[in-house]
């Protein structure tokens, strides 16, 4: 866990980068399609970050995110369980790349499918810095914090939820297997083990008693 926000700062920096890639290889389009180099609009922000059309629910454009994120999350825990048959060495990221695509032809044209928030913010930040301004982050009522961020987050935590209760059988989930100690055994480290310690005190100090019970018995018995 203390790689993740690693991770996400990484993923972000990279998807930074990729827009202004793409802001730049589209420039000379934009600037055509918005009618001069100084004029930005939501229309050509389009090619950098995701926007639900104007006729799609505020529901309909959250629950978007939410089951695609939960069907890429679902697929990419099949596809790196070992139980399951694994792909050929070297074909997992091209399954992978064909499941996004996948994904987006089938769900995309709502919301142009976030399905990972930084995908989102690194453009959307660079967009703002190369002109768009403060608009993309105001655009369908701060979309980019509810549909762009909780749809894929919570839609991540619900496709490994599912995959995990229904599919997944290794010993690592505590989900699985709730009765094999791995849940008392986090919770004795969260409390020190105290309570342990107790008990196996108590039961030494009886254990000691008992021998020393014996001994004194035996002794008399040899005197007698």
């Amino acid at each position: 866990w203390k790689k993740v926000p690693v991770y996400i700062f990484a993923q972000i920096v990279g998807a930074f980068f990729g827009g202004a890639m793409a802001y730049a290889y589209f420039w000379s389009s934009i600037t055509e399609y918005e009618g001069g180099p100084d004029i930005r609009t939501a229309a050509s922000g389009a090619c950098l970050f995701t926007n639900p059309k104007s006729y799609v629910t505020w529901r309909n454009a959250f629950f978007d995110e939410f089951i695609g994120t939960s069907i890429l999350v679902g697929c990419l825990m099949a596809l790196l369980d070992d139980s399951n048959a694994p792909p050929a060495p070297g074909m997992t990221a091209l399954i992978v790349g064909f499941l996004v695509a996948g994904i987006g032809m089938a769900l995309g044209y709502q919301t142009s499918f976030t399905i990972n928030p930084a995908r989102d913010l690194g453009p959307r930040i660079w967009a703002a810095m190369a002109g768009y301004g403060a608009h993309p982050f105001h655009l369908t009522h701060w979309w980019w914090i509810w549909g762009a961020w909780l749809g894929p987050i919570s839609g991540g935590i619900a496709g490994a939820l599912v995959y995990d209760i229904f599919i997944f059988t290794g010993c690592e989930s505590p989900v699985n297997y709730p009765d094999n100690g791995y849940i008392e055994d986090r919770v004795r480290k969260l409390l020190h083990a105290k309570p342990r310690e107790c008990h196996d005190s108590e039961s030494s100090g009886i254990e000691l008693e008992d021998n020393s019970n014996s001994n004194v018995s035996s002794k008399k018995s040899i005197s007698a």
